[in-house]
C-alpha cells in the first residue's frame, strides 16, 4: 500500500536546512561591525599619513629659511652691510619690491614656504649713540681702517628675542618666520611688526618677538594646527662672524 506524501517537505528541505539557508548572509549587526572597523583602519591611516605629511613640511620649511639666511649672509660677505629692504616690501611685481639692489627683497621673494606664503624677515638693532636705538640694515658689518669704515654690532640687550623654550637670544642680527600650516603670525610681539602688510619690519626692543610655545604644535591635524606652529631662524652676531670668517 502506497503511503500519501501530501503536505511532506520535498527532499533537502527539511527545518534544519531552511536554518542553514537562512543563516547564509550577514546580519545587520554583523555589517554594521565591520564598517565601524574599516572606519578606525581608515581614519588611523588619515591621521598617520597627515603627520607624516605635515612633518615633511616642516622640514622643508626649515629647509627654505635656511636658503634665505644664507642667501643674506652671501651678501652681506660681500657687502659687508647688514640687509636692507624696499620700505612696504610686499614681494610683488609692481608693489613694493626692488631685486637684487635690495638684500631682503633679493633673497626672501624667491622662496615661498610649504604653503605657498611669504617668509617674514625682522631685522636687529643697534645703540644710536643717544640712548636710543636704530634698525642695522645698511650699517656697516666688519670696519675696515684703509676705507674709514666703523663696523657696526646688533645690541647686546635692545636686539634680542626669545626662543621656543622661553630663553632669551641676545645681539640678534636678523629673524626670519614662516607662519606655519594656518598661516597665522601667533604672537603679537613680532606680528604687529607686520599689521601694515609688509614683510620685512624692525624688532621693538621694548617687545622682543617670543616665539615661546605654551602649546606644542599637534601636526596631526590637517591645515589648522592646535597651537603654536610658526617656522622660524635666527642670526646672532656671534654666528654671523664665524660664517665670514670660513
Amino acid at each position: 500500500m502506497k503511503h500519501s506524501t501530501t503536505g511532506s517537505p520535498p527532499p533537502g528541505t527539511g527545518a534544519g536546512e531552511q536554518r542553514r539557508r537562512g543563516r547564509s548572509g550577514f546580519t545587520l549587526i554583523e555589517l554594521s561591525v565591520v564598517i565601524v572597523i574599516i572606519g578606525i583602519i581608515l581614519a588611523a591611516g588619515t591621521v598617520g599619513w597627515n603627520a607624516v605629511t605635515q612633518g615633511r613640511r616642516l622640514a622643508e620649511a626649515k629647509t627654505n629659511l635656511a636658503e634665505v639666511r644664507d642667501c643674506l649672509v652671501r651678501r652681506m660677505y660681500h657687502n659687508n652691510t647688514y640687509p636692507s629692504y624696499t620700505a612696504g616690501l610686499d614681494c610683488q611685481v609692481g608693489g613694493s619690491f626692488s631685486a637684487p639692489a635690495m638684500d631682503v627683497d633679493a633673497c626672501l621673494c624667491g622662496v615661498l614656504d610649504p604653503w605657498g606664503r611669504n617668509v617674514h624677515y625682522i631685522e636687529g638693532v643697534t645703540d644710536d649713540g643717544t640712548g636710543g636705538y636704530v634698525a642695522l640694515g645698511g650699517r656697516h658689518v666688519a670696519s675696515v681702517a684703509h676705507q674709514g669704515v666703523n663696523g657696526t654690532t646688533p645690541d647686546r640687550d635692545a636686539s634680542r628675542l626669545i626662543d621656543m623654550n622661553g630663553n632669551d637670544v641676545n645681539y640678534v642680527v636678523f629673524a626670519l618666520v614662516s607662519p606655519g600650516a594656518d598661516g597665522l603670525l601667533d604672537d603679537a610681539s613680532y606680528r604687529d611688526l607686520f599689521s601694515g602688510g609688509s614683510l620685512a619690519a624692525t624688532l621693538d626692543p621694548n617687545d622682543p618677538p617670543d616665539f615661546d610655545r605654551a602649546t606644542p604644535p599637534d601636526y596631526s591635524v590637517p591645515w589648522t594646527i592646535e597651537g603654536d606652529d610658526d617656522i622660524y631662524l635666527y642670526l646672532t652676531a656671534p654666528e654671523l662672524r664665524t660664517l665670514l670668517a670660513q
